[in-house]
């Protein structure tokens, strides 16, 4: 089988997509993959293996630095929910649109608007606000916590691999009180 071509389950270390993809992954560079991911040919992609090696870019990139970790996902999530709403919103433009020409000649808008359209586009506002505060919040907490950098802990925890950036700087200092500023 040609090395450029996956199923990724023989030759790996041949193969220049699936290598690409793994630079990204020891860099804890997550958009960098997701771009690697979203540009390889469909034909050409085990997906199960690039998603498990998206897991792994989140892991390192939240053990080298949490809080730049969670404000990237947080961009991320916003960016793309935005980029569907702009479309739903055009969507909507273009309907409100034929509706005030007489399109339909009664002025009025249809059914599959009021019905689907329009719910579809407050629940992605909605959501969208709701990141948005999340994300804010978050930003909050770890202006709160007195620094956008955390420490390792000196023992490394068997739940690093599970836990989000907040949940390991709450496990890290419990007990102990509020950090000391940096």
């Amino acid at each position: 089988m040609d090395a450029i071509c996956e199923p990724e389950t023989d030759n790996l270390d041949q193969n220049p997509l699936y290598q690409q993809r793994e630079w990204c992954v020891q860099a804890g560079d997550v958009q960098g993959l997701l771009d690697a991911i979203i540009k390889t040919p469909p034909g050409l992609l085990n997906v199960r293996e690039a998603f498990e090696q998206l897991k792994r870019a989140i892991i390192v990139a939240s053990d080298q630095e949490p809080a730049t970790c969670a404000d990237m996902l947080f961009r991320n999530m916003i960016c793309f929910v935005t980029d569907v709403y702009c479309r739903f919103q055009f969507l909507c433009a273009r309907e409100l649109s034929r509706a005030a020409d007489g399109a339909d000649k009664r002025g009025m808008l249809t059914d599959d608007f009021l019905v689907h359209l329009w719910p579809q586009t407050e629940r992605l506002q909605t959501h969208l606000a709701t990141l948005l505060q999340s994300w804010a919040a978050t930003n909050r907490q770890w202006d709160l916590a007195g620094r956008r950098k955390s420490k390792k802990p000196s023992k490394p925890m068997a739940s690093d691999q599970i836990l989000g950036p907040l949940e390991k700087l709450a496990l890290e200092y419990s007990g102990r009180g509020c950090p000391a500023e940096d």
